[in-house]
């Protein structure tokens, strides 16, 4: 995008969702959130699809896209924090799918969220600010638990309700039959 077209989106409300890691593979410049927001654009990030982003995994995206930021900081003037970032994932998310019923912890809401295991050695001395121990420290592995409007559907590294190694062989012979036997 131009910065020309940054007002034309704000006047349209059109969104973009951020999606680091193919613009990265991409060779695509860092975008400017600053100079969006400040335009008035409405943002959001994501992680694209597995044929570009090589994890599906949104808190890499968050941390990775934290950092370009942070790249550009003295370039542009500053850079959204951490938690502006975290904002951008969850509430940034909400807004530009249209979904009122998301993106904040509230009564009435989608109880949408995922927890950290914050016992690890590898937090020690982070836990002061966890609104921006996401993005900031990069907390990019399995998360502690996963829970979908209210119904946990991941704890301790397990999915319930779903056999994973079923899944996964059966994901493998698609991928074999469908990808890998033309590619040789």
């Amino acid at each position: 995008l131009t910065p020309e077209e940054y007002s034309v989106m704000a006047k349209t409300k059109t969104g973009l969702s951020h999606c680091p890691a193919p613009a990265t593979l991409g060779g695509f410049p860092i975008i400017n959130i600053p100079a969006m927001k400040k335009e008035g654009m409405r943002l959001s990030l994501g992680c694209d699809g597995s044929s570009t982003n090589d994890g599906s995994n949104l808190l890499d995206s968050l941390r990775m896209a934290y950092l370009m930021q942070a790249f550009h900081s003295k370039s542009r003037g500053g850079s959204p924090s951490a938690y502006e970032m975290l904002k951008l994932a969850t509430i940034g998310g909400a807004e530009i799918l249209g979904r009122k019923d998301l993106g904040t912890l509230e009564p009435q809401k989608g109880a949408d969220l995922f927890m950290l295991d914050t016992e690890k050695l590898e937090l020690s001395g982070t836990l002061h600010d966890p609104a921006n121990l996401p993005a900031r420290i990069g907390t990019t592995g399995p998360v502690w638990l996963t829970m979908v409007n209210g119904k946990v559907i991941y704890r301790d590294g397990v999915l319930l309700g779903v056999n994973e190694k079923m899944l996964a062989e059966k994901a493998e012979i698609i991928c074999k039959h469908v990808i890998r036997s033309k590619v040789q």
